[in-house]
């Protein structure tokens, strides 16, 4: 059967009949306008966001003028819905709506991503509507005296809030984030409510719960990282759930989550979002060289005991067990097109919720 390009196929469509029939010059990498997007005639998502050629250029079948809020169907997009609380429990009088200082922190850590696009550039462009106005007035102040969800993403209050404000034609290409005070899960044999959010993974709904620390803009941005790679199928872990790993670089692992990721091969956080590289070496709690540190150099002391030594044995991650400790390419194993997958592509992996057990230090 011969191969129709995405973009003709749409023009073909009831919707465009009638329309100009134009032939876009095939896969020259360099998008001009809707006549000319130099996308790969053999694949209807260039770029592999999730996000159709068609649909990146055209206004969708559900009247999205995605074009128009900034994609591009070379280079790939993110795009989130914000809704949020405002309530006065615990403190003052407070808004969860997210600052655009926030925002630009959650921006600029993808716009940096390692992630090579068709349009030869790297990162992902991340595209956010938090009601700020134009195109973008999806994000909305949700009225409710109610400021802590039960069960989150899973129960019936949080689907009714994304029923009501979630508007059905951006389904499969918005992201759903509320932005709650706290949300309660159950943990063990007890329900808890002190976490930093909720997330499935994979999928396109999240919970921040920033309660009384939502004035922490680099906390609450790290989060929505954080949150967000579940979504894109991230683990505390990366590829696995082993959390607190010193040497797991990435804001998916508790260890810094708050703190921001090490940019200086010491065990410590230095304020910047990003997801792990899989730039450190591996960790054997049964032997571990404090001599090579988490780089080959420099050293760290382990078991704290003011020498560097080879052979220790020790539980550097605190989770009771002793383990071979692993990195993670974190850019590389994200995937943005869960709805876009075939179906065999998805059933490596079964969607799970996540609850994030997280709190930034002293709140």
């Amino acid at each position: 059967m011969e191969y129709v390009h995405p973009l003709h196929e749409r023009c073909d469509s009831p919707r465009y009949r009638g329309q100009r029939h134009f032939e876009a010059p095939p896969n020259t990498q360099v998008f001009r306008d809707k006549n000319d997007t130099g996308t790969d005639p053999n694949n209807r998502d260039t770029d592999n966001d999730g996000i159709s050629d068609g649909d990146e250029v055209l206004v969708t079948a559900g009247g999205l003028n995605l074009a128009k809020m900034g994609t591009n169907p070379l280079h790939q997009d993110i795009l989130l819905e914000y809704d949020w609380f405002e309530d006065s429990s615990e403190c003052a009088f407070h808004s969860h709506q997210p600052k655009p200082a926030v925002l630009a922190l959650v921006t600029a850590a993808f716009a940096k991503a390692p992630v090579r696009n068709p349009d030869k550039t790297t990162g992902i462009k991340v595209i956010h509507d938090y009601g700020q106005g134009g195109l973008f007035t999806g994000g909305n102040r949700i009225a409710t005296n109610d400021v802590v969800l039960d069960v989150g993403v899973a129960g019936d209050e949080f689907k009714n809030y994304r029923n009501k404000h979630f508007a059905a034609n951006r389904q499969g290409y918005f992201h759903y984030v509320l932005m709650s005070h706290r949300y309660t899960y159950w943990d063990a044999s007890t329900w808890e409510n002190r976490s930093s959010g909720q997330a499935w993974r994979p999928g396109y709904e999240l919970i921040i719960a920033a309660a009384c620390w939502h004035t922490e803009n680099f906390e609450v941005a790290s989060t929505i990282v954080h949150e967000l790679g579940h979504n894109l199928g991230l683990q505390h872990g990366g590829n696995n759930d082993v959390n607190d790993k010193p040497n797991y670089n990435s804001v998916m692992n508790y260890k810094y989550q708050f703190d921001g990721v090490d940019n200086d091969c010491t065990p410590s956080g230095n304020k910047v979002i990003d997801y792990s590289r899989n730039r450190m070496i591996v960790l054997d709690e049964h032997a571990l060289d404090e001599h090579a540190g988490i780089c080959g150099t420099p050293p760290w002391d382990w078991n704290g005991d003011e020498n560097y030594d080879t052979n220790v044995s020790t539980d550097i991650n605190k989770d009771d067990s002793f383990d071979v400790l692993t990195d993670h390419d974190d850019w590389t194993a994200i995937r943005l097109d869960w709805k876009s997958a075939r179906l065999e592509k998805r059933d490596d992996v079964q969607p799970e919720i996540v609850n994030c057990k997280s709190y930034p230090p002293g709140m």
